[in-house]
């Protein structure tokens, strides 16, 4: 909502100045006369003036306003235990995720995404690869692993998906470089 309400101003805002300024151009061009009478009609209409430079201010505070990014809610997974709830936020499970990549000599970077579902989270793993392994096992390894890291260590029994995507593979020289 907020980014479409950010273009609709700009484009309002690069609009009118587009059209000032080819006013003021197009009069400027004009005979003496005619820039005479223009001028004239700026300074007898101060009101107006002050008034659209008044909604103009508006609009480049509010361009200004809808272009600051948002900062994003944490979001928290909870489990109730004996002695009260427990909230891991999404972004620390992501984190914990992420590091399962270091146990794998094979797997030179791997990034987590934690995406709760009702009863369930899905995990998102972006992975690098070193090539010459078989990526389908070290894939199918690093899903075992999560799923076993998030029970046994976080207590999170109900996890749906682990999406695992190769986003590259690394040549050998590269990783010895």
């Amino acid at each position: 909502m907020m980014k479409a309400l950010h273009k609709i101003i700009s484009v309002l805002v690069v609009l009118f100045l587009l059209a000032a300024g080819g006013a003021v151009m197009y009069f400027a061009m004009r005979s003496a006369d005619t820039w005479s009478r223009f001028s004239t009609a700026v300074a007898v209409d101060r009101f107006r003036i002050a008034f659209i430079a008044l909604a103009t201010c508006c609009l480049g505070l509010l361009l200004l306003l809808t272009g600051l990014p948002r900062r994003q809610k944490d979001r928290f997974l909870s489990f109730p235990g004996e002695s009260g709830t427990v909230s891991v936020s999404l972004r620390g499970v992501a984190a914990f995720v992420s590091k399962i990549g270091d146990e794998f000599e094979s797997v030179l970077g791997l990034q987590a995404k934690i995406i709760p579902d009702k009863n369930s989270i899905d995990v998102v793993l972006n992975a690098r690869i070193k090539e010459g392994v078989q990526i389908h096992e070290i894939c199918q390894a690093l899903q075992q692993r999560v799923r076993e890291s998030l029970k046994d260590s976080l207590g999170v029994t109900e996890v749906g998906e682990v999406m695992v995507t190769v986003r590259e593979i690394v040549s050998h020289r590269r990783v010895a470089g």
